[in-house]
């Protein structure tokens, strides 16, 4: 899995420069971004967002502990690492590396703890300051890879073994039909390597959780006689349920992604109905 960094250039300044002190964050008119406090949105992969507040007077190192802050607390991405204070750096001239992510002084550099598309991370805000940070680009991140396999708890039976899956669905997992969404970040932790300026993942155990099925449907005669029937069960249709709650639509590729997904929820609820209300769906 890759970060999710995305860059900022300032040359010559260091964490005590002012913000209205760099010539990049005035418009052709000469006209300062930032003469009014102006709202950035950190949107995550998986739906959470957080907001950051820029003041007029902010330097850059405010800045940068104000953006670390809302990656850590406000997405909550703090729970997950050794080091919560470097998901967002500051390359100062003299700092830089010779390979990896520092390389270019006068630079931020905006990290993500969680792989995945879940991880991803959208800035939105007034346009204009958005592209004097260069904030608005994004590396792509990587699907993560899941493997799972289920077992009855009473008996001990094998119900699915080693089951592949992308990201973090897995589909039909449990007879008859059950999904099953996974946190992307159960049984694994990322560690701040210093030397490369990266989160390591590393995974800490086999993550198992207990799952308790109980039928809530509700059973419709639908004949004269025995038989003649058929179950409804309308199950939690959350966005988190549905496997929803990461549908955005900031960027292009995270449109088409969201919309493959929304009709992929569809195609699956309709599957779970009688086939005389499937033909609806079709």
């Amino acid at each position: 899995m890759r970060d999710n960094p995305g860059t900022a250039k300032f040359l010559a300044a260091d964490e005590s420069t002012r913000l209205n002190e760099i010539t990049g964050l005035y418009n052709s008119d000469g006209v300062f971004l930032i003469e009014d406090t102006k709202t950035l949105t950190i949107t995550q992969g998986n739906g959470k967002t957080a907001s950051v507040l820029i003041y007029p007077s902010d330097t850059i190192g405010s800045l940068r502990e104000k953006l670390n802050d809302a990656i850590a607390n406000g997405l909550g991405q703090n729970k997950y690492t050794n080091n919560p204070k470097q998901f967002v750096t500051f390359v100062t001239e003299g700092s830089e590396l010779t390979q990896g992510l520092e390389t270019v002084p006068g630079t931020f550099l905006v990290r993500s703890a969680i792989p995945g598309m879940d991880g991803e991370l959208y800035f939105s805000g007034d346009e204009d300051l958005l592209n004097a940070l260069g904030l608005n680009t994004i590396q792509e991140s990587q699907e993560s890879k899941f493997t799972a396999s289920v077992y009855n708890a009473h008996t001990g039976q094998t119900v699915a073994q080693n089951v592949k899956a992308t990201e973090s669905a897995f589909v039909s997992l449990i007879p008859p039909d059950i999904d099953i969404s996974v946190d992307p970040m159960a049984g694994v932790s990322a560690n701040w390597d210093d030397t490369t300026k990266r989160f390591i993942w590393a995974r800490k155990a086999n993550y198992e959780a207990m799952i308790h099925l109980k039928n809530n449907g509700t059973i419709f005669q639908t004949g004269a006689n025995n038989g003649e029937d058929f179950m409804i069960d309308l199950g939690d249709m959350s966005s988190e349920a549905l496997d929803l709650s990461g549908v955005n639509l900031l960027t292009r590729e995270s449109a088409s992604r969201s919309i493959s997904l929304i009709d992929k929820t569809i195609k699956h609820q309709a599957n779970q109905l009688p086939s005389s209300v499937q033909s609806l769906f079709q």
